[in-house]
């Protein structure tokens, strides 16, 4: 009989072991759900992620206490169950907000990447259309220079035959 007085008293003594597990666990977890909105507060990248991790942590320590309360015939409470849904939307709410973050961030440097891009193209746009024009601006002054000099040289040659034929014609005189 005093064996089984023991017995009872052990497992009271266990079930009581569970328990206060499982409610410090569940206050470690609103601890750490505390940290959690105090560090997104600060908007703080390093803070919120280091009180991520500690929430998560908070989370799986809790959810493997209460797997084991249960186990022993404790009952869930529904305050730590908001508790632990609370914890999760906010792990999620992070990872969102992390997805977005990233994508914001590579399509703000896409189109910065883009407008950079675009803007030497035009730069260079630019650059050979200046150049264009000032090889077409020397091609027009050297096809003048090149008709001016040909004029020149048929006028000479003019000169050299009306020459010629003076020349004759003093000579047949």
């Amino acid at each position: 009989m005093f064996s089984q007085s023991c017995n009872k008293n052990e497992s009271s003594t266990a079930k009581i072991d569970f328990t206060k597990s499982y409610e410090d666990a569940a206050s470690a977890l609103a601890s750490a759900q505390k940290s959690y909105n105090e560090a997104v507060a600060t908007k703080d990248p390093v803070k919120i992620d280091a009180a991520k991790k500690a929430l998560e942590d908070a989370q799986a320590k809790y959810l493997s206490a209460k797997d084991t309360y249960v186990s022993e015939g404790g009952k869930v409470k529904a305050e730590y169950e908001n508790l632990v849904n609370t914890s999760k939307e906010s792990i999620e709410k992070t990872k969102q907000a992390a997805t977005e973050t990233a994508e914001n961030k590579a399509t703000t440097a896409v189109t910065e990447t883009a407008n950079k891009i675009n803007s030497t193209i035009e730069k260079t746009d630019a650059k050979v259309t200046e150049v264009k024009n000032k090889v077409a601006a020397e091609k027009a002054k050297v096809t003048e220079t090149a008709k001016k000099t040909q004029e020149e040289v048929q006028k000479t040659k003019d000169n050299i035959n009306k020459t010629k034929q003076d020349l004759k014609n003093i000579l047949n005189q």
